[in-house]
């Protein structure tokens, strides 16, 4: 993708061992019993839709978005041909 990665968030089923973990690492660190364990990178963007459609020319396919964070970016997630999910996001409007 070529841009800078500027968010990133870990997630597992026990948050308070991943936060202690990580300490010190700006980023979403958390989960619960109920949610899969995962690492998403969020990767800055100009325009999530176009980032998304060339995700998808590329071989990966659209998970969600674009979406407005209330308050916040416009982010969106996709999945690479190996089906990791990643995250772009841009500064909302």
């Amino acid at each position: 993708m070529g841009q800078p990665v500027v968010h990133f968030e870990v997630m597992g089923t026990d948050a308070a061992k991943l936060q202690k973990y990580y300490a010190g690492i700006a980023g979403g660190i958390g989960g619960s019993p109920d949610l899969p364990k995962h690492v998403t990178f969020y990767v800055e963007v100009p325009d999530v839709d176009a980032a998304l459609q060339r995700a998808e020319s590329l071989g990966g396919s659209r998970v969600q978005g674009p979406d407005q964070v209330p308050g916040g970016p416009i982010i969106g997630l996709f999945h690479d041909p190996e089906e990791n999910l990643v995250g772009v996001t841009q500064s909302g409007s």
